[in-house]
């Protein structure tokens, strides 16, 4: 693969951001994992979950198995229904044991909406396992088909402060309006950006910064193999 004189900053935080960054790197890229936010713990008091239950991220998973009332996680999501946002957040599921997880193929909550659609919500109890705020896009569907909808906090994002490379070329991949607002605060908005939604697509240009193509979902290998068939263009 010939020599690009772009470099990429994965902003995605924790594990699931080094280990995109390592896999573009074996690709013959130039990536480093450079995490704009930071995720703490929040402790909600124990509440009973719903007879489906819906995991927004891999991190809801992590998060959710450090509540000690919910400890095994497996053995409190028996006899439910779960589904997940994407097969990432499905594999830390599967890891702790929980087997029974439907995905849908995109990772997004557009794509889990079309996966949920042949359920009858009326009257039916949901927890969605999540981050604080984020996107309301899902519980206002669910509600919307007669859910009882329960939101499940495990975990806060917040911005990470550091100084960023100010260097025109790089291109930052984000997966979060949270990433997108810490790039804004700290730069001319001269960054040239990935994004991993139409959502965050939208969200960037209305803040002035340029998009060099939105991925099909949040997934690492989705991300993957389109940001390596992008990167070898001739054209960017």
């Amino acid at each position: 693969m010939p020599d690009s004189p772009h470099k990429l900053y994965v902003t995605r935080p924790q594990d699931s951001g080094k280990k995109l960054a390592n896999l573009l790197n074996e690709r013959g890229l130039s990536a480093e994992h450079l995490p704009l936010i930071n995720l703490t713990a929040l402790n909600p008091t124990e509440q009973p979950l719903g007879s489906l239950v819906i995991f927004i991220s891999p991190s809801a998973v992590q998060y959710a198995n450090k509540l000690l009332w919910l400890r095994p996680l497996s053995e409190h999501l028996n006899n439910r229904q779960i589904f997940s946002v994407g097969a990432a957040t499905a594999e830390q599921l599967k890891d702790l044991g929980v087997n029974n997880v439907v995905a849908p193929e995109h990772a997004s909550s557009e794509g889990l909406i079309n996966t949920l659609k042949s359920i009858s919500f009326a009257g039916k109890n949901v927890t969605i396992v999540c981050g604080l705020g984020g996107r309301e896009l899902l519980q206002t569907w669910l509600t919307e088909q007669g859910a009882k909808v329960h939101r499940l906090e495990v975990y806060r994002r917040e911005p990470v402060g550091v100084k960023l490379p100010q260097k025109p070329s790089d291109i930052w991949i984000v997966s979060s309006t949270v990433a997108i607002d810490a790039l804004k605060n700290d730069s001319n908005n001269q960054f040239k950006l990935i994004v991993t939604s139409k959502r965050l697509e939208h969200y960037a240009l209305e803040r002035g910064f340029k998009v060099a193509f939105c991925a099909s979902s949040a997934d690492n290998r989705h991300i993957l193999e389109e940001v390596t068939h992008f990167m070898t263009d001739p054209k960017i």
